[in-house]
């Protein structure tokens, strides 16, 4: 799937969520969150339902065989991210954390333009699984 950066931007200006699950870290975390201003409140809803928010710049994005998942590796780690690779990788993996083919599709666009223009991505991804399997993505233009 190809997507202009025009699409891209429209998109991301929108405050799109991209893969977003069923039920959210956070109700009141509407619109494209920031991780600079996100309150406390926020930070404790996502903890507790097994979510947790990172941002970072993409250093590599490794697509899988299969087609339906892939890896980030990042500049920066979390440390709830107990994956054993080195560097760490985060995956985005179709029917993990409620991402649905065009969700994934999605995700994969956004993290190579992160990726292609030095830009932070920030993300919600799973603490309970060594996989840390994104569920949110995001990122500013």
């Amino acid at each position: 799937m190809l997507i202009s950066r025009v699409t891209l931007a429209a998109i991301f200006s929108s405050g799109l969520l991209l893969g977003l699950t069923a039920a959210s870290p956070s109700s009141a975390n509407e619109g494209k969150p920031d991780p600079a201003t996100e309150s406390v409140a926020d930070v404790e809803a996502a903890a507790k339902s097994g979510s947790v928010m990172h941002g970072s710049k993409v250093r590599r994005v490794r697509i899988h065989p299969s087609g339906t998942q892939f890896s980030l590796s990042l500049a920066t780690n979390h440390d709830s991210c107990t994956s054993t690779n080195d560097p760490k990788r985060y995956n985005v993996t179709v029917g993990q954390g409620g991402v649905t083919q065009a969700g994934f599709e999605m995700i994969y666009a956004a993290a190579l333009e992160a990726l292609n223009n030095g830009r932070a991505l920030y993300f919600y991804f799973e603490s309970g699984t060594p996989n840390c399997y994104i569920s949110e993505v995001f990122i500013d233009l």
